[in-house]
């Protein structure tokens, strides 16, 4: 989900265990072991580590993207015939523009088991990025993820895990995921469990407070935050979690990171377990509250709301469903007023968008493209999910939602069928023909 401009540098990353232990999907997901070194002055990173994977998961050949800016120094690894750098060739993917494809050829030997392994080196310099992008890395803000493909990825490969090891600069404190251990001159994070992106933040004077609350702990890493803002904003996390836990599933186990970025563009994004937010200041947050709270919710509910491909239309599943999450918390903290008051604008917004079911959710060759398929994905999706719960009722609807998470359910025909099921034949059938209007 993006967001406004920022009204001023700050950096804020939040982080939440809830439970014990990764996600039951850990032992089959695949894995990176990551060293970075990271010179923002000279803003340039050198990496090396090796990819774990279920073999043909990913598909073979095996095309993974890195940044068109790495050189590549060696690709190693049991059953791997040989690789090719295509440099100018850019992803298909529109939210990975500089991506450029380093395409494995294996044998059918060297599996270690029913999984392969590869070992890589490479380095490089990035100074150039669209003016949207989420990531970035300068002298005074670094934020590296798969906008900019600092490590080698490919969606189709699923969540995976990570430990990720970072050489300690000078003047500089660095974060990523959960919380940073020291070891010696490194510092270690575990990404235990699975997500889609390895987000590495780095500025100088960053500050931790941690905080146990029922049911979850909470770390605030924070530069300008006052004590009262930094004890609300973890106070405000856990009850949301909280809630989410409480309407669709209690054994939703993961770790969040929100990171209040000082990028001055590129907006808000989340992962699974990592939230990205700028333009958090004291005096704004004390101020906006509902605003906050909206958001907060939206990127919360990912834990939950993650299944359907993003690069499709399905993608209405994953933030249709968050939108609608976030104005349920409205609800519950500011009243049925503001719910209302929420839902009107998004009816307004809605109006002359094209249907839900088959959006060219890659198209953003324009502005004006780009603010047709936001609009779609959080102004027109929610309020169809609104009249899907009017006509079967708040407990009905909640109990589909229930059953799609404990299903894995990934597709828009999985929603339909859970509708029938849940309440009854032809329910799937009139909810469709509203996504094709």
């Amino acid at each position: 989900m993006k967001v406004g401009p920022m009204a001023r540098v700050v950096m804020l990353v939040v982080t939440v265990f809830a439970g014990s232990g990764a996600l039951d999907a850990m032992g089959s997901a695949a894995h990176y072991d990551l060293y970075l070194r990271l010179d923002p002055a000279r803003q340039s990173i050198e990496v090396s580590g090796s990819f774990e994977w279920p073999a043909g998961d990913c598909g073979e050949p095996m095309v993974l993207y890195l940044h068109k800016d790495m050189t590549v120094i060696r690709v190693v690894g049991g059953g791997l015939r040989s690789w090719v750098r295509h440099g100018f060739r850019p992803s298909p993917f529109f939210w990975m523009p500089d991506g450029r494809a380093l395409i494995l050829n294996f044998t059918n030997e060297g599996h270690e088991g029913s999984r392969r392994r590869v070992f890589f080196a490479y380095r490089g310099r990035i100074t150039h990025w669209n003016e949207w992008s989420a990531n970035v890395l300068t002298p005074e803000w670094t934020e590296l993820g798969v906008y900019l493909p600092w490590f080698p990825t490919h969606p189709d490969c699923g969540p995976f895990t990570f430990h990720l090891e970072v050489e300690r600069v000078a003047g500089i404190e660095i974060r990523s995921t959960g919380e940073a251990k020291q070891d010696g001159g490194r510092l270690v994070f575990e990404g235990q469990d699975p997500t889609s992106d390895i987000v590495v933040a780095a500025s100088p004077g960053l500050k931790t407070r941690g905080f146990e609350t029922p049911g979850c702990q909470v770390w605030v890493h924070h530069v300008t935050l006052s004590t009262p803002t930094v004890e609300q904003i973890a106070d405000d996390v856990s009850w949301i979690f909280g809630r989410f836990r409480s309407w669709f599933s209690g054994s939703v186990r993961g770790r969040i990171t929100l990171l209040q970025s000082m990028r001055e563009r590129g907006g808000g994004y989340a992962r699974r377990g990592f939230i990205s937010l700028g333009g958090l200041d004291d005096e704004g947050y004390r101020g906006n509250r509902e605003g906050y709270q909206r958001y907060l919710s939206h990127e919360l509910s990912h834990l939950w709301w993650h299944r359907a491909p993003t690069s499709t239309w399905e993608d209405w599943l994953n933030e249709g469903f968050a939108e609608y999450s976030a104005l349920l918390v409205i609800r519950e903290r500011f009243g049925e007023e503001a719910f209302q008051r929420r839902l009107h604008e998004k009816r307004e917004n809605s109006k002359g968008l094209p249907p839900v079911r088959c959006l060219n959710r890659q198209d953003v060759s324009s502005a004006d493209k780009r603010n047709v398929i936001e609009r779609v994905l959080y102004q027109k999706a929610p309020v169809l999910l609104h009249r899907l719960r009017e006509k079967i009722g708040y407990g009905r609807f909640i109990e589909a939602c229930r059953l799609m998470i404990e299903r894995n359910v990934q597709s828009t025909a999985g929603f339909l069928r859970t509708l029938d099921e849940t309440v009854g034949p032809g329910t799937g059938e009139w909810f469709g023909s509203l996504l094709d209007r």
